[in-house]
């Protein structure tokens, strides 16, 4: 994932507005994230490190440990934040793949679509899905923070391309048969990540 210079620089706009906890027994500041109804989090430690650098550390693939020389660069540094939001984006990435393609062969498989040979992930913040003619399915990452209904009838969406490659009456008519679009799916798959997650996607 590259970090953009401007991106850099907006980050600092929202950088007080992080949604972190300070634990003044243990000295941890806390992110907490729920995705596809799992909590995970990200704790960050002070630890003697070169003040430049991080360390990062996966606990049970649900939990990050960020090791830095001092956390309260969190909210003083644009290259902090950038490198941080970095680090949870690949995280997050990494649980999507871990998540998505499950799903994508249960539904190709209930409704006999053939599973794509190729899958990727995208940090896209509206188009959350896409299907490519070389039989590659690609998923917004930030559906993670979505409902499990929404995620589903995205990758829904995307399997009837393997059919139809265009959006005509064939296609709607297909997607509506599989996976009817309902008014709550309509109206969350129409807004953006969670307001808390703001901080992180500037920096995809």
């Amino acid at each position: 994932m590259i970090i953009h210079t401007t991106a850099l620089k907006n980050a600092a706009n929202s950088i007080n507005e992080m949604p972190t906890e300070f634990n003044i027994l243990t000295g941890f500041k806390e992110l907490h994230l729920k995705a596809i109804n799992k909590n995970y989090s990200v704790r960050f430690v002070h630890a003697v490190l070169p003040f430049d650098k991080i360390t990062i550390s996966i606990m049970n693939n649900s939990e990050m440990v960020i090791y830095m020389n001092s956390p309260d660069r969190l909210t003083t540094s644009t290259k902090a934040i950038g490198i941080l939001a970095n680090a949870i984006i690949n995280w997050l990435n990494k649980i999507a793949h871990n998540t998505y393609p499950a799903i994508i062969r249960e539904y190709s498989q209930r409704f006999q679509f053939p599973i794509p040979p190729h899958f990727r992930t995208t940090t896209a913040r509206t188009k959350w899905g896409s299907y490519k003619s070389d039989g590659t399915i690609s998923i917004s990452l930030w559906l993670l923070f979505f409902s499990r209904e929404a995620l589903n009838h995205v990758i829904v969406h995307e399997l009837c391309h393997t059919r139809c490659m265009d959006h005509g009456a064939g296609f709607k008519a297909l997607l509506n048969q599989m996976c009817p679009e309902t008014p709550q799916i309509k109206k969350e798959l129409a807004t953006s990540p969670p307001p808390e997650l703001a901080w992180i996607v500037q920096q995809s």
